[in-house]
C-alpha cells in the first residue's frame, strides 16, 4: 500500500510544482504588461508636457515681455488671460517667466514671486535654478526632479524651456 502511494504523491507534487510555476509565470507576465503600460503612459505624459513647453516658448509675446523693463501693463491682460486659460485646461499649477538675469518677471499663480532671483532657494526651492541652468545649457526643454516648492507648499516638478530671440536666450518659461 505504501509503495502505491509514493508514485501518486510524486505525481501530485510534480503537478503542483508545474501548476505553481505556471501561475507564477502568468503573474510575472501580467506584471510586465502592467509595467510596460504604465511606462508608456508616463512617457506619453512627459512627451506631451515637453511639447506644451516647446509650443509656449515660441509665442512671440515673450520677447516683448522680457525686453520691456518697465514692467507688465494693461496691454498684456489678454495674453495673461490666454495663459491662465491654457494652464487651467492643461492642468498646470503655474507659469513663471524668468529673465536672462535669473529674475522672475511674473508668475501667474504666485505674483509675489516677481523680482525674486532663481538663486533664492529659501523662497523658491532649488529645482527652478537647476532646471533653468539645464535648459539653457542644453538649449532644450528640461524637466526637473520633484522637490519642495515653498510658494505652493508642495512637492513640484518644473518644466523649463528657453525662450530664444534672434539666436540668443532671452529668458525661460517654467
Amino acid at each position: 500500500m505504501v509503495v502505491a502511494l509514493v508514485p501518486s504523491l510524486v505525481a501530485f507534487f510534480m503537478a503542483n510544482r508545474i501548476f505553481r510555476e505556471s501561475i507564477t509565470e502568468q503573474q510575472r507576465q501580467g506584471l510586465v504588461a502592467l509595467a510596460n503600460g504604465t511606462r508608456d503612459q508616463i512617457e506619453g505624459l512627459v512627451t506631451s508636457r515637453i511639447n506644451d513647453a516647446n509650443t509656449l516658448s515660441l509665442l512671440p509675446a515673450w520677447g516683448q515681455l522680457l525686453s520691456d523693463r518697465q514692467g507688465l501693463g494693461a496691454a498684456d491682460l489678454p495674453f495673461f488671460r490666454f495663459l491662465e486659460s491654457y494652464l487651467d485646461e492643461k492642468g498646470y499649477d503655474d507659469l513663471i517667466l524668468i529673465d536672462p538675469d535669473g529674475r522672475v518677471r511674473f508668475s501667474l499663480t504666485y505674483p509675489d514671486l516677481a523680482g525674486l532671483h532663481i538663486g533664492d532657494h529659501e523662497r523658491l526651492g532649488t529645482e527652478i535654478a537647476r532646471s533653468v541652468d539645464a535648459a539653457n545649457t542644453l538649449l532644450q526643454t528640461e524637466i526637473s526632479n520633484f522637490s519642495w516648492f515653498p510658494p505652493a507648499e508642495a512637492s513640484s516638478a518644473f518644466i523649463t524651456s528657453p525662450v530664444i530671440e534672434d539666436g540668443v536666450i532671452a529668458g525661460n518659461i517654467v
